[in-house]
């Protein structure tokens, strides 16, 4: 199958902008020290993943804009927080 056939792809890098459900536009940018990744909405709110240290070494923290952290176990389970945060699906 050709690449016309499969239709584009889409890779995630800092400069792609995509929309969620009811919140606008998000843009995953260059994580700050300590992140392992950020997004960033065009209303300033963001929502980042960090590994965690001290008593939550071995986590995931989830964090937001909102002051929300929550810990995560498994990487994948952070990142469907992280989208949920940035969906509006989890308050």
């Amino acid at each position: 199958m050709s690449d016309s056939e499969s239709g584009p792809v889409m890779m995630a890098s800092p400069d792609h902008l995509y929309e969620s459900e009811g919140s606008g536009p998000w843009r995953l940018v260059h994580a700050r020290p300590d992140e392992s990744l950020r997004w960033e909405s065009t209303d300033g709110r963001w929502v980042s993943i960090a590994v965690g240290y001290g008593a939550s070494k071995g986590m995931m923290l989830v964090m937001d804009s909102l002051g929300r952290c929550e810990a995560e176990a498994r990487y994948e389970d952070a990142l469907a927080l992280a989208k949920s945060w940035r969906t509006g699906l989890s308050s």
